[in-house]
């Protein structure tokens, strides 16, 4: 049996709230195998965005630990973060922080001109076409509908 993709022991993260301390997530245990197919589902505050967050590099535990690909992101350097970001991890943001001067295409090709490397146009035409965005390739962000910025 091959090792988890994600393996969450005992995560715990709070957050300051005027005088005291919101803990959002206590004791959180998840194991998530390749392959495997996951839905975050939970009333608004229970901390679903909290739990991705953490997953992502965004935030990190107070407690507990956080494996992904036999990494644990919580003992990482702000670098290594950075990169763990930028190669391992997407995120689809409820504001999609999208580049408001740069057209689809750019868009999609910041984050591999960020980290040093070159795309095929190939590559970047199946990307395009995957997300059925080929015919909006060239558009601005503020053109785009709501799904459309999202894919």
């Amino acid at each position: 049996m091959s090792s988890p993709v994600i393996s969450v022991s005992r995560l715990k993260r709070s957050f300051k709230s005027g005088t005291g301390e919101v803990t959002v997530l206590k004791d959180i245990s998840l194991t998530v195998s390749q392959g495997e197919f996951v839905a975050v589902m939970g009333a608004s505050g229970s901390g679903k965005s909290t739990l991705l967050n953490v997953l992502g590099g965004l935030l990190s535990p107070d407690e507990g630990s956080v494996v992904v690909d036999g990494r644990d992101i919580g003992s990482m350097s702000d670098a290594a973060l950075t990169v763990y970001r930028r190669d391992r991890v997407g995120f689809i943001f409820q504001m999609f922080n999208l580049v408001g001067t740069l057209s689809v295409e750019e868009n999609i090709l910041l984050p591999s001109l960020a980290g040093g490397r070159r795309v095929s146009a190939a590559a970047l035409d199946a990307m395009i076409e995957r997300v059925g965005l080929s015919h909006r390739r060239h558009a601005m962000p503020d053109t785009l509908s709501g799904g459309e910025q999202q894919r």
